[in-house]
């Protein structure tokens, strides 16, 4: 969402909780790394976000994609930045975004690669 109505401190918490009772895991995992990379935590965010690729649907992988592009990013280690963003986008291809965040992530990533 906006910026200005982030919580990740409070979204990571309400995640970690998901995690334990969650049908769909893969998307509280995406909630809590979105809020892990928000927090500034990438290096955990890369590890969740590896795992929540394994378990994602299709229709899944372009947020988690998207979500290891920025988080390698703010690593600083571009060409996996780089490689998770063209990721992205043929995923994308495939399964437009269903919401704006999707597409807002996109743009942040765009930002960090180009």
């Amino acid at each position: 969402g906006p910026p200005e109505l982030r919580r990740a401190d409070r979204a990571a918490a309400l995640a970690r909780e998901a995690l334990t009772r969650d049908t769909l895991p893969a998307r509280a995992l995406n909630t809590l790394c979105a809020a892990l990379h928000r927090l500034g935590r990438h290096e955990e965010a890369v590890e969740r976000l590896l795992e929540a690729a394994r378990q994602a649907t299709e229709p899944e992988q372009p947020l988690n994609f998207l979500l290891l592009s920025l988080c390698y990013a703010r690593l600083e280690v571009r060409p996996l930045a780089e490689q998770y963003y063209h990721r992205a986008l043929e995923a994308l291809r495939d399964h437009p975004p269903a919401d704006d965040d999707v597409e807002a992530l996109r743009q942040e990533a765009e930002s960090l690669v180009r």
